[in-house]
């Protein structure tokens, strides 16, 4: 026996108005993910920049936030080009170095291995030494010349990056600014009642998950420099490096540090990279203490530091951490903290009102 389901028309008209709907904003947001990203980063660096540029703004004639603004643009942006006008040139010149010096180095030492060369004296091998060394040599002189050649052929995609930082700027600059007036013009729009009350609340508690989030990445960052700092400038005068690599250096591992999880292993593997350099041993020997030191920060100090700032436990951190970065990456890992903070927020409210609820009945 078999039953006969009926559907009246306008239930199926729904239900495919309804399916093409949400094809047509999947689209969409596929289609303009590069945008909505850059508007989600300009709200987020907005929220980010408010306290600096209230408390610039509260020392000013007339307490204006454009000036604050502005002022705040210019002190980041100075940080972040002294960063890059220290660490690139580094960078650039020890590859280049290295790469230059590369064969004669691993020639010198293949002499230095007796063991090696008695090996392929004994059969005879000299040949097939000699071709590769030629061929390292070759890589070395071919990566020197097409460097700057592969800079100009990624001249479009520098353009678009650059576009997009000067898109998220001026967006952040306007957010900040126009900002507040158009929060208050919304929340002016409802009564003033325990609700809407409890929701600008909410909302406030919201901004300050996403502020407490940056200012804890920024102490992590600035230990995580400090530390790798002290570190390369011993080990500089250890095997006699050049002690002026320790600031850049710290500064690479600590500017990295601001990106959750990989940012500080990424900085640390470059660091080791271009210690090594100039004395192999102690690349190596920093790396190891590196690799240390991250476990001691990335479960002990992160955890402790985040969770005064975002009101979490540890425990929440390091699981929202581990879920963002196996869903969405690195974008993912970056966004975890702050989105784990705004959950909890919105769960408390939750569970407050359900309180609230049953204590009327």
């Amino acid at each position: 026996m078999s039953n006969k389901i009926e559907v009246d028309t306008k239930t199926f008209v729904r239900f495919w108005l309804v399916l093409v709907g949400l094809i047509a904003v999947g689209m969409f947001i596929y289609t303009a993910r590069m945008g909505l990203f850059i508007v989600g980063a300009s709200a987020f660096l907005a929220i980010a920049l408010n306290p600096l540029i209230s408390a610039i703004s509260k020392h000013l004639p007339g307490k204006s936030r454009s000036l604050a603004t502005l002022i705040s643009y210019v002190l980041v942006i100075s940080v972040l080009g002294g960063i890059l006008a220290l660490v690139v040139p580094i960078i650039i010149s020890e590859s280049v170095r290295f790469a230059e010096n590369m064969p004669e180095l691993i020639e010198k030492n293949a002499d230095s291995w007796t063991a090696v060369n008695n090996f392929i004296e004994s059969h005879n091998l000299n040949g097939l030494r000699d071709q590769v060394f030629s061929t390292i040599s070759g890589v070395a002189n071919n990566f020197t010349k097409e460097l700057v050649p592969n800079l100009i052929n990624s001249a479009s995609q520098i353009a678009s990056g650059v576009t997009a930082l000067i898109l998220t700027l001026v967006l952040t600059f306007l957010i900040l600014i126009e900002g507040p007036v158009l929060y208050n013009s919304f929340w002016a729009r409802f009564k003033k009642n325990e609700k809407s009350r409890r929701w600008r609340m909410v909302l406030l508690r919201l901004s300050g998950v996403i502020t407490g989030f940056v200012s804890g990445q920024l102490v992590v960052a600035l230990i995580d420099a400090l530390v790798s700092t002290t570190a390369v400038f011993i080990l500089c005068l250890i095997f006699g490096v050049p002690t002026g690599l320790a600031l850049p250096l710290g500064l690479i591992t600590g500017t990295l540090s601001l990106i959750p999880l990989f940012g500080a292993i990424v900085g640390g593997v470059i660091a080791a990279a271009l210690l090594a350099f100039n004395a192999p041993i102690a690349g190596l020997v920093f790396i190891i203490f590196f690799v240390i030191y991250q476990q001691v920060e990335a479960n002990i100090i992160a955890p402790k530091v985040q969770s005064k700032r975002a009101n979490l436990s540890p425990l929440i951190i390091l699981v929202a951490v581990t879920i963002g970065i196996y869903l969405f990456g690195l974008l993912g890992a970056i966004l975890a903290v702050p989105l784990a903070g705004c959950i909890k927020v919105l769960f408390d409210e939750h569970v407050s009102n359900g309180d609230i609820a049953k204590s009327d009945r």
